[in-house]
């Protein structure tokens, strides 16, 4: 339960077995800043390994660590939601309906790499007549 998507995602990430979880802003530093930078929403793997090289290890260094440094450390883009997140913010607005799918995809795995059309039409004419 929080004020935001941001933090109310972060809140149901916490240990159980307490079923509810709150995350509000005045409770972000005791609550939200001592976690491991790798637990921050959008963090993986290769962006945890890069803050941790530049000893930004929790998520209160993060939040405390200037934007630019940041940004120099993932990028642009990256480093300012990563630094919005790191201090709770996050004005992403709650949808009250879904929205339309974008798009739709199938995906069928050979055993082989197709290289030539001559080979995808036999794999593409077969899908299609599944479909009717």
């Amino acid at each position: 339960v929080s004020c935001n998507k941001l933090l109310a995602k972060m809140a149901g990430d916490f240990e159980k077995p307490n079923k509810v979880h709150t995350l509000f802003p005045e409770e972000v530093e005791r609550k939200f800043w001592p976690l491991p930078v790798r637990e921050l929403f959008t963090v993986g793997a290769s962006t945890a390994e890069k803050l941790e090289k530049a000893r930004i290890r929790t998520i209160g260094d993060l939040a405390h660590t200037p934007l630019e440094r940041v940004q120099k450390i993932v990028g642009m883009k990256l480093g300012k939601q990563l630094h919005d997140y790191a201090n709770g913010i996050d004005d992403s607005p709650v949808l009250t309906e879904p929205e339309a799918a974008k798009g739709y995809s199938i995906s069928t795995t050979l055993e082989d790499d197709v290289k030539r059309a001559d080979q995808a039409y036999p794999v593409l004419l077969e899908w299609q007549s599944e479909q009717r």
